[in-house]
């Protein structure tokens, strides 16, 4: 069962591999579920904090048992969703019953009871606006060429911010090794654990307003790094515009990964908007354009 996002699952196993003992956190579960604008309500994934000592598994700190609900609020829908936890897979729950999308600017307010004497768990976050995708070029690129790919799109609106924040999430769709492209060739080969599985979908950093460019007509320009490309031929990459959880969460789910100034032991934990619980509630709108990558 592939977890959620790709740079999601990345953020969310941060949450579960704390960088502090069981006895030393407050809160005692981890949250997992981003709604996507325009699609299906997602399932909801809830375990248990694991101990540093032992590595994070979902599948062994499942959660079952659970109340869970989200009540929708906004101008076009208000309805309390409620959730069941799927047959056969402990810890994950499912919509029961509900069928509408996931409505852009509508406001979702999670709720859940464990079956333990933890108390509630609640979170909250207002899906970003949908956008468009005005312009790609060029689709075939040389690796490492001059030319990158300029993606130009329409603003994503999200309330009470000046600004959009995204992350682009590549998929490649001839995985191999013979198509490894020189950069992640030398991570797959350095014994560093990467499976081409692992490396078929990668993440971007943050793009904010200081990487991209507005037009005059509003629109935005966005430069493809090359950073987030593992693998010649063909490609698609995701444009996400992150609501205020995911880039909150990101961003300080980066610091663990290394370059900060903290000494071990300071590191915080990732920022996660989940009142009783660690992990991500959030929300996000994208795009996707199909692009390739020739060797040089």
């Amino acid at each position: 069962m592939r977890r959620i996002h790709a740079f999601v699952l990345s953020a969310v196993l941060a949450a579960g591999c704390d960088s502090v003992s069981n006895r030393q956190l407050e809160a005692t579960h981890v949250v997992e579920s981003v709604l996507i604008a325009g699609q299906p309500m997602p399932p909801l994934l809830l375990s248990r904090v694991g101990d540093i000592d032992t590595k994070y598994l979902f599948e062994s700190y499942a959660e079952s048992g659970a109340d869970v609900s989200v009540r929708v609020t906004g101008p076009l829908l208000n309805e309390t969703i409620r959730y069941e936890e799927s047959d056969g897979l402990s810890g994950v729950y499912i919509p029961v019953n509900f069928e509408k999308p996931v409505l852009p600017l509508h406001r979702y307010e999670l709720a859940i009871q464990p079956a333990s004497s933890a108390p509630l768990i609640t979170a909250s976050t207002v899906v970003p606006d949908t956008f468009s995708l005005v312009s790609a070029s060029p689709i075939e690129l040389v690796y490492q060429g001059g030319e990158q790919l300029e993606l130009r799109i329409t603003p994503s609106q999200h309330p009470g911010r000046e600004q959009s924040y995204f992350i682009f999430v590549t998929e490649a769709l001839s995985p191999s090794e013979q198509n490894l492209v020189p950069l992640a060739r030398e991570i797959y080969d350095g014994g560093e654990g990467e499976a081409l599985e692992e490396l078929r979908v990668s993440g971007s950093p943050i793009v904010n307003e200081d990487n991209y460019k507005v037009h005059d007509d509003g629109t935005l320009g966005l430069r493809y790094p090359w950073i987030g490309i593992n693998f010649f031929g063909a490609n698609i990459v995701y444009i996400n515009a992150l609501d205020d959880n995911v880039y909150n969460f990101e961003r300080s789910r980066s610091v663990q990964e290394g370059g900060s100034t903290f000494a071990p032991g300071e590191i915080p934990n990732p920022l996660s908007h989940i009142a009783g619980a660690h992990g991500l509630f959030g929300s996000l709108a994208r795009v996707s354009v199909r692009f390739s990558v020739i060797r040089p």
